[in-house]
């Protein structure tokens, strides 16, 4: 007679956006067989999503289970003396590392030290590349705080919550529970956005505007304000008021109307909204810095935040995509402050120049090698044929816990854990800094990122410097290296929900708005405007929520979406095949027709492998200079119906 295995209920974080919550995964003997939420989570507030609570599912489903050579299994010892044989004797410049926003701080700590120490190389990233590197960059700029200023409360209290290029209804629906909190309470939303959405459908006032007017419509609203002298006088007193003013003489009501496509009253209405509100809070997502000029729509948001004195709540895609940047995966990060003593005291060199972004190295013909954790490059990057023919030529080490696009071109494949079956930090989007406790044991052949990274720090002689028993270790090491976390303690987090990395806005400062803003007509070889977007139901590239039934179930894979009007005109039906073609590759898809997307306008969601949509992307003169982030939202193509 078979014993009855006991159930035990084990709190921990959720590995998916950088909302961040506490989940309570239901484990049988080693199994984890329902997760249920946390009533006592004050991120969840006890309401998460429905990704989160289907997580059970996917977590042992096509997982990575054996260190692999060349697809062969291997030992962990003979995997670590490969790479050893192989990188030996690379260069700075050759060689690139990706670090993850999946992982914990201490796995990341130690992959940008690893890095740093063991090949003098500061070619390290992470996916806020492709996402809210402009943010960071514009709050650094503008605020001295390369972080969210605000709070997910913040948007309880408000009574006007300004959304421009983001849909939390679908993409953050813990941080969309306050803001329907805050609605009933009387607050009004507004979403500016060039998609319909759910955020949009629920709004107050819903503008859709053409994808090139981000800048010119918060421009409108600035002048507009100051013109009209609606803010308090003080704001004059900031840094860069007088040339902020000066720069949107030229947005007046006239021509941002005429320019966005809208009417007149559309305008009017908002200005009225944003004028009489006493608490706004602005909100912006990768609508907005997904575009070759993503850093110039940053910081006009954040003009029009200061002039308003609004709270700022940007959502960040991945858990610990925040943390990440802030521990280093970043091509420019220095420990210690900066402080040249300090670095070459505590690591035993010296570090001055910055690295490269990856949207740079990972196109480099000189790259030799690169190490991928928990990332999918060969889903989620631009010009992604361009992408594939580099990942076959170069020496290819992937760290991850699941099989993805990028495994089928690695070297040597590492299994690691799943965020919740390690121990560790994460810092939310809010900076908050949560405790992760592992639900489950792990298999002998799958590793910890962190102790990855020490013993092939270790292997490349660097033993001193790698040398970690445990996680705690290396998190006491962080606060000792990185500022921002100076004052944070291990025992403290591990029993307080409400522990902040560094929040203190350093100081602030208006800048000029462009006074000229790139106008792109679509060719008339390529009529159409593709967008990617994300889906309610599937995460990033897909490994965790297309391994879920549910979710799955809720949106099988991928179509190209179109207005009805454009599918008559085309000559196609739901179902119908259709080529998408850009000026860099083509894709097939299924159509699917909906009212609600514009005329001129197709969509295609990037989760899913049956649409490699990113291979439509350019990267040449497509790419923010500043902060290295792809145009991911307006590519032009034309659209062949196969028959």
């Amino acid at each position: 007679m078979k014993m009855r295995k006991e159930k035990r209920i084990i709190s921990s974080i959720c590995c998916y956006c950088g909302c961040a919550c506490r989940l309570n995964f239901v484990v049988e003997g080693n199994k984890i067989v329902e997760v249920l939420p946390d009533k006592t989570d004050l991120v969840s507030q006890g309401k998460p999503c429905i990704k989160g609570l289907t997580l059970n599912e996917p977590i042992l489903k096509n997982r990575i289970r054996f260190p692999l050579i060349k697809n062969k299994r291997v030992s962990w010892e003979k995997a670590y003396e490969y790479i050893y044989k192989k990188l030996k004797k690379i260069k700075p410049k050759e060689i690139g590392f990706i670090g993850s926003g999946e992982y914990s701080n201490e796995d990341n700590f130690l992959l940008s030290k690893f890095a740093r120490i063991v090949f003098k190389t500061s070619n390290i990233d992470s996916c806020a590349r492709l996402c809210h590197a402009a943010t960071a960059i514009a709050f650094q700029n503008q605020l001295g705080l390369a972080a969210m200023p605000g709070y997910l409360n913040d948007l309880l209290d408000a009574d006007l919550i300004f959304t421009i290029g983001t849909n939390p209804a679908s993409n953050y629906p813990v941080a969309f529970n306050r803001i329907l909190e805050a609605k009933k309470k009387g607050a009004k939303l507004i979403s500016i956005h060039f998609e319909p959405s759910l955020t949009s459908k629920l709004a107050d006032l819903s503008l859709n505007i053409p994808l090139y007017g981000i800048s010119a419509i918060v421009s409108g609203l600035i002048h507009l304000l100051i013109k009209n002298k609606d803010y308090e006088k003080k704001i004059e007193k900031i840094e860069g008021f007088k040339d902020l003013k000066e720069s949107v003489q030229i947005f007046t009501p006239e021509f941002v109307t005429a320019f966005c496509r809208i009417h007149p009253e559309e305008l009017d209405q908002i200005y009225k909204l944003i004028k009489k509100a006493k608490n706004m809070v602005v909100m912006h997502g990768m609508g907005v810095t997904q575009h070759a000029d993503g850093l110039e729509n940053v910081k006009n948001i954040l003009n029009l935040a200061l002039l308003k004195e609004a709270k700022i709540v940007p959502m960040r895609g991945k858990v610990n995509i925040q943390g990440a940047g802030d521990i280093g995966v970043c091509p420019d990060f220095l420990p210690f402050g900066g402080s040249k003593s300090l670095i070459k005291k505590n690591w035993g060199i010296e570090l001055e120049k910055p690295g490269r972004k990856m949207t740079e190295f990972i196109f480099d013909k000189n790259l030799k090698a690169l190490f991928v954790l928990g990332g999918n490059p060969a889903q989620s990057f631009p010009a992604l044929e361009e992408v594939h023919q580099n990942l076959k030529r170069i020496f290819l080490v992937y760290i991850h816990h699941h099989f993805s696009e990028t495994s089928k071109f690695a070297d040597v494949i590492l299994p690691s854990t799943i965020l919740f079956e390690s121990e560790g930090t994460i810092t939310s989007a809010e900076r908050r800094i949560r405790w992760v406790r592992p639900v489950r044991k792990i298999s002998k052949n799958i590793k910890y990122a962190w102790k990855i990274f020490s013993d092939l720090g270790v292997r490349f002689g660097y033993k001193n410097q790698f040398s970690y028993s445990n996680p705690k270790e290396i998190f006491e090491e962080i606060t000792r290296s990185i500022p921002a976390y100076t004052n944070l303690s291990w025992n403290q987090i591990k029993v307080n929900q409400n522990i902040f990395a560094e929040k203190e806005i350093k100081f602030k400062k208006f800048v000029r708005v462009r006074d000229s803003i790139p106008y792109s007509v679509p060719p008339k070889r390529y009529p159409f405007v593709l967008t990617t977007t994300r889906s309610r139901y599937h995460f990033c590239t897909g490994e965790l929520t297309r391994a879920t039934t549910k979710l799955k179930e809720l949106e099988p894979k991928a179509f190209c979406y179109l207005n009805p009007i454009d599918g008559a005109k085309l000559k196609v039906k739901n179902g119908d095949k259709i080529k998408v073609i850009s000026k860099i590759s083509s894709v097939i898809a299924e159509v699917k027709l909906k009212e609600d997307v514009k005329i001129g306008t197709c969509i295609i969601p990037f989760h899913f492998e049956n649409i490699l949509v990113n291979k439509l992307v350019p990267r040449k003169k497509m790419i923010d200079p500043i902060s290295g982030t792809p145009n991911l939202k307006a590519i032009f193509v034309r659209l062949e119906p196969i028959k």
